[in-house]
């Protein structure tokens, strides 16, 4: 464990010191939110959060209101970090409603903006249920909601502004019966390292060979 450490440290160092990459994810702008609310006849309930800066994100919000056997309830979540050589970031709603009159809404929202000053290599994840999602760059949009899940490696991205957007809603209306609705999504960008800067693994099968000599 102590040698996964300072290998995971070394690498670390390296990225930060430059070394590794050739030119980290400068973000300019954020907004990243989550809201839920619930209404039954005159009884209601919401709650809400919103990043304030650039840091890490983790945020999950309820609204209930029971009345006897009757229930609206809502939920999201995110979480989201912003590094300098990765974003990865995810979203999921609920919004339930038992009984009439009964209404439940949840959404969880993610924009960031980010200029690469150089090109480089990336390897992104996407996956959406029920979301409207965009990827846009200096060409215009790459990558948008009806596209299909993305896993795409060493995939170039040219210098410039980008922008990913990620919404997803969940809502019920006060019609009779029970309904429930849900969505999520999730993105992971991460900057692949220059040729011949070695991976964690590679370091901490260096720190062992040292530790045998």
């Amino acid at each position: 464990m102590r040698n996964l450490l300072w290998a995971a440290s070394a690498l670390s160092a390296a990225a930060i010191t430059g070394a590794a990459y050739a030119s980290p994810i400068l973000y300019t702008s954020q907004t990243r939110t989550v809201e839920a609310s619930a209404t039954f006849g005159a009884n209601t309930d919401s709650d809400s959060d919103t990043a304030t800066d650039f840091g890490p994100f983790p945020a999950t919000v309820f609204a209930e209101v029971n009345v006897g056997n009757d229930r609206a309830f809502a939920s999201a979540s995110t979480a989201s970090s912003l590094d300098p050589m990765a974003l990865s970031a995810s979203g999921s709603v609920n919004a339930v409603r038992m009984g009439s009159p009964a209404s439940a809404f949840a959404r969880s929202f993610f924009e960031i903006e980010f200029t690469l000053e150089t090109g480089d290599l990336f390897d992104l994840a996407v996956g959406a249920t029920n979301s409207t999602w965009s990827i846009t760059g200096p060409g215009g949009i790459l990558y948008q909601s009806g596209d299909e899940d993305l896993d795409l490696t060493d995939l170039f991205l040219s210098a410039g502004d980008y922008t990913f957007s990620f919404e997803t809603i969940a809502e019920v209306d006060s019609a009779e019966g029970t309904l429930v609705s849900t969505g999520s999504w999730s993105v992971i960008l991460v900057l692949v390292p220059a040729p011949g800067i070695p991976t964690i693994a590679g370091l901490a099968a260096l720190v062992a060979m040292r530790r045998r000599r």
